[in-house]
């Protein structure tokens, strides 16, 4: 996962449909990274808010990494859906922006 200070930004300019899928399956990738890390038993909640935190981030991952398989999909099959949900794929990275940066905050703290 890349730190905070190099994050991905949170709404790239895509314009083209196979740009789009690119950078959805790179996102995907990472998303299994984040999921690995934080299965790492140095991520390991020690307190019940940890816990409820790290739960959260879990189901947040998986609910990322299926709807950018769905979006992934649609692209492939329909070239006009970038351009008719321009919108929810701007959203798209904006969540996994949030999200990486969430789970980089949890790590510190469940480190500590």
């Amino acid at each position: 996962m890349k730190s905070i200070e190099h994050a991905h930004d949170p709404a790239p300019e895509i314009t083209d449909r196979n740009s789009c899928v690119i950078r959805l399956e790179r996102m995907n990738r990472e998303l299994l990274d984040i999921r690995k890390k934080l299965g790492s038993y140095t991520c390991e909640p020690k307190t019940l808010t940890l816990f409820e935190h790290y739960e959260l981030l879990k189901k947040r991952v998986e609910s990322l990494r299926r709807m950018n398989i769905d979006l992934i999909l649609a692209l492939r099959e329909h070239r006009e859906y970038l351009l008719l949900h321009w919108k929810g794929v701007q959203q798209q990275f904006q969540d996994f922006h949030n999200l990486e940066n969430e789970v980089q905050r949890y790590m510190e703290v469940a480190r500590n």
